[in-house]
């Protein structure tokens, strides 16, 4: 389905429910607030289309839309938990940075993530770059007997981590060594580190917090000769994609 642009008019309030953030999207891109994330928002409003008339006309522009910006990262993950509250359809795309007041009317059938829905639907994108991006909410255009919109929405961004972890590639049989490392992207949160050797599963030797820029650092002594591996691991929560660095130690 094509998504299509709203004529910008006066909106009809739509009763906020409780926990909702008392705002609705901007009439414009310009004029679009962010997004905020894990925050429900309800919105909507009605076209001042008319029927038609006994000499013909009306129903010409049927659309009522409304428009957030949100921010994110290369390679964060965006879900957008949408819903209609008043059984009409609702449409929801993600659109490229590059797309503004002047491009619009050519580039609105072109979202990067679509969804749409006359009860509840969800809409995820992968972000290809770090930008500000537009999210346009629309009725559904070609019911013109039911042009109100009103809806709410979720939005929740799992943020893109990276590990990284170092230490020393040889160490002597039953010696202390010293690991540091860091998750980017994360400011709070709990690395586990791990070990394995050839002939044996990961055992968990520490759970513990980074520092606020994600770095952290772990002591060991090691055991008897062999080669092991050694790796870092964020699981991921809410708010962050889970990852993960391994190193080799051989021990002689």
């Amino acid at each position: 389905m094509r998504i299509s642009v709203g004529t910008a008019l006066t909106c009809a309030l739509v009763t906020l429910a409780a926990g909702a953030a008392l705002a609705n999207g901007g009439s414009s891109i310009a004029n679009a607030p962010e997004l905020p994330i894990g925050t429900r928002v309800q919105g909507g409003g009605t076209s001042n289309d008319s029927p038609p008339g006994p000499t013909g006309g009306g129903w010409t522009n049927c659309c009522y839309g409304e428009y957030w910006r949100i921010t994110l990262n290369s390679a964060d993950r965006l879900r957008v938990d949408v819903g209609s509250l008043n059984g009409n359809g609702v449409e929801v795309g993600i659109y490229d940075p590059s797309v503004n007041e002047y491009n619009w009317n050519q580039r609105r059938g072109i979202p990067l993530a679509y969804a749409a829905t006359a009860r509840k639907a969800e809409l995820r994108y992968l972000a290809t770059k770090s930008a500000r991006f537009t999210m346009y909410v629309v009725n559904d255009c070609e019911a013109c007997g039911r042009p109100s919109l009103a809806y709410e929405l979720t939005a929740y961004v799992q943020h893109y981590t990276r590990a990284s972890l170092a230490g020393p590639r040889v160490a002597r049989a039953h010696s202390a060594i010293t690991l540091r490392g860091k998750i980017s992207g994360l400011s709070a949160g709990k690395v586990a580190i791990q070990s394995r050797s050839s002939k044996k599963g990961w055992k968990t030797l520490a759970l513990m917090r980074v520092k606020p820029d994600g770095s952290f650092g772990y002591k060991t002594r090691v055991g008897a000769p062999g080669t092991y591996l050694v790796r870092a691991v964020f699981h991921g929560d809410a708010s962050h994609l889970p990852s993960r660095a391994v190193i080799s130690v051989k021990v002689v």
